[in-house]
């Protein structure tokens, strides 16, 4: 098996987790500083991936990574106002992020036909494993 891993290259993770989070904080009438919340929440991503890697917590999905980190960012932030339907409307971001250009920036409309729907986190054909290698149940592939 050989595998890329391709996902910053081919989204634009930051514009489209800040887009969904400033359309929640407008509809909640909120003032966020997404960028800050966006990078935040990045940031837990790795720390929470290796304790799944080394056995130290169970295999989960992704989005259950990604919930983990943002409960906490949600107290980081004072955000606790945001209910259950925004934050699983925020996790479920990661599902339709917009694609990057050729030149790393955030395409246009005009430009991006397609999501990268390669990169679900779960999938009935490929199952959970499609998105995350590194929690596959073969385990880490990935440094």
């Amino acid at each position: 098996m050989l595998a890329f891993d391709v996902f910053g290259t081919v989204v634009d993770w930051r514009s489209g987790i800040i887009a969904e989070l400033t359309a929640i904080a407008r509809e909640r009438n909120l003032a966020v500083d997404a960028g800050a919340v966006a990078d935040a929440w990045r940031k837990r991503y790795q720390p929470f991936l290796d304790r799944v890697c080394r056995g130290e917590a169970p295999w989960q999905v992704l989005d259950e990574l990604h919930r983990a980190g943002l409960d906490e960012v949600v107290r980081e932030f004072a955000l606790e106002q945001l209910s259950e339907a925004d934050l699983d409307r925020l996790v479920l971001a990661w599902h339709h992020l917009p694609p990057l250009t050729s030149r790393g920036q955030p395409a246009s409309p005009s430009t991006a036909s397609c999501r990268p729907s390669s990169l679900r986190h779960t999938s009935p054909i490929h199952g959970p494993t499609s998105w995350c290698p590194r929690c596959s149940p073969f385990g880490p592939i990935k440094p």
